[in-house]
């Protein structure tokens, strides 16, 4: 394996070892690290050593950082009466579905969940004075008295964009597309999901960097078995 794979190898286990929630999780990550780091000093010397050692240290403290910032930042929001919100996606009354919730205060901003009591516009903000509850990862808001402010998030306004226009292609069958193009699985019936669960297959419903990765891969298998240069390999996976 290149150095350079040994290096991501680092920082990966530094990111993990950041984000662990238990002791145990992160003495294994640090672990890890070591054991890379004592790989790399035989195929590389103690400079490449130190450098990844280096990099695995600083993608800890990053992930570490983030998780700090990201529970702060959940407390703040839930103890806010006064928040500011944008949904990935037109909500009717009674839905709910991902978004981006701010404190309108000092500007603390999280993933969470909201549930509309009123016909909410995918990618377009909104203000309310309800408060958000606590969950086991994230939070939910309650949108009771959602007032449009007018002003549009550009990520979440070309995903709605790209969901009414699933929605208008495969009707019937929106929502498993939604699920595969554009990872919204809110409207799939939960007796589908727990057989997508029981077959193992649950992850396959909404797309992630995993999947796009375990494509690029076997396109640069593709590319190796068809004799094209690495070059070539990479540019058909790309």
């Amino acid at each position: 394996m290149p150095t350079a794979s040994w290096f991501l190898l680092c920082i990966i286990l530094g990111s993990a070892t950041g984000a662990a929630d238990s002791a145990l999780a992160m003495c294994a990550g640090a672990g890890g690290c070591a054991i890379v780091g004592g790989i790399v000093m035989r195929r590389a010397g103690s400079g490449s050593t130190v450098v990844a050692l280096l990099l695995a240290a600083a993608a800890g403290g990053r992930a570490r950082a983030e998780q700090w910032h990201s529970g702060h930042c959940r407390g703040v929001i839930v103890r806010s009466t006064t928040l500011t919100f944008v949904t990935d996606f037109d909500l009717g009354i009674g839905d709910a579905g991902p978004a981006q919730i701010v404190s309108a205060t000092d500007r603390c901003s999280i993933s969470g969940m909201v549930r509309a009591k009123s016909a909410l516009v995918g990618g377009i903000w909104y203000h309310t004075t309800a408060r958000a509850q606590p969950g086991e990862r994230s939070v939910t808001l309650t949108a009771v008295d959602a007032r449009s402010l007018a002003t549009t998030a550009t990520r979440a306004r070309l995903r709605a964009a790209g969901v009414r226009r699933v929605d208008s292609v495969f009707l019937a069958d929106a929502p498993m597309a939604r699920a595969l193009l554009l990872a919204d699985m809110h409207l799939i019936e939960p007796a589908i999901r727990r057989r997508w669960s029981r077959s193992g297959l649950v992850h396959l419903l909404s797309v992630s960097g995993v999947h796009v990765a375990i494509i690029a891969a076997a396109l640069l298998m593709l590319g190796r078995v068809l004799r094209l240069s690495h070059r070539a390999a990479v540019l058909l996976a790309v």
